[in-house]
């Protein structure tokens, strides 16, 4: 570990349920902006079984769900056949500070590992807001996680979609928040910040859970100053090319400098020179 990576910061921002093409829909200036300064993809995807618990296992150990074996919401004892990326740069990084905080309580005691973290809790997406801008304010922490879900429940009792007006007034809620964390995140100043914006799964009517198109795109947003490409990531579809949940992990791990994992599945994204 060197001075360049102890700059480097990485906040992930999860918008649970958030559909993209209900993100283009609706007016979101500040996720408009992370997007502007990095790499997209509104057509990336998540795991066949849309459901939170397989998703954001994928998204945090960089495995598929046949590897990590969570296939639903319902963690037994054991179930996770692997660590997260947080785990492992921990362990390479003993001083490294870990901040989680999540509306859906499960990704805090089921799917990070216990000890890793400096600070985490749950809460409304408010109050789970409230607390990451405090502590980006105040802790100088590292990683950075939040998962808002409230996205994710206007979906459920509304319908998801660009034609459900309270889904939209609820995602333009959340990216009002983002900008409050943005804020934040701008005070810190001479440091190097990975900004990632992902959803878990979309929805359609009022659900989730199956792999139709609705429900396996998912917004992919990779934010940086200088390291990343700009503009929509391009993809064939033809050749059954996507954008992955998985790609999160090994992204994160190549810009702190840490080595791409074997049974990672996932595949580094946007970034166009070599780190220090």
């Amino acid at each position: 570990m060197n001075i360049e990576h102890a700059k480097k910061k990485v906040l992930v921002i999860g918008l649970d349920g958030c559909r993209p093409d209900a993100l283009l829909a609706a007016d979101t200036p500040n996720i408009d902006r992370i997007a502007s300064n990095g790499i997209y993809s509104w057509n990336a995807r998540t795991e066949f079984r849309t459901i939170s618990g397989s998703a954001w296992t994928s998204l945090l150990t960089g495995v598929h769900m046949e590897k990590h074996n969570v296939f639903g919401n319902n963690f037994r004892p054991r179930d996770i056949k692997y660590k997260t990326l947080y785990y492992y740069l921990k362990e390479w990084w003993s001083e490294l500070r870990i901040v989680a905080y999540s509306h859906w309580r499960p990704i805090i005691t089921k799917i990070f590992e216990k000890g890793i973290m400096s600070k985490k809790g749950s809460g409304s997406d408010k109050k789970v807001t409230k607390k990451l801008i405090k502590s980006i304010k105040n802790d100088n922490g590292d990683l950075y996680f939040i998962q808002l879900d409230e996205i994710d429940g206007a979906g459920h009792k509304y319908s998801y979609g660009p034609d459900s007006k309270r889904y939209i007034e609820c995602i333009e809620g959340r990216d009002a928040m983002v900008g409050d964390i943005i804020n934040a995140v701008k005070q810190r100043k001479k440091e190097d910040w990975l900004i990632i914006v992902v959803s878990d799964h979309g929805g359609t009517g009022h659900g989730h859970g199956k792999p139709t198109l609705d429900e396996l795109k998912i917004v992919f947003i990779i934010s940086n100053d200088a390291l990343v490409e700009k503009g929509e990531i391009s993809t064939d579809e033809n050749n059954d090319e996507y954008v992955e949940i998985v790609d999160i992990v090994p992204t994160i791990a190549y810009f702190m400098g840490y080595n791409i994992r074997d049974e990672w599945d996932g595949v580094v994204r946007g970034f166009i020179q070599e780190l220090p």
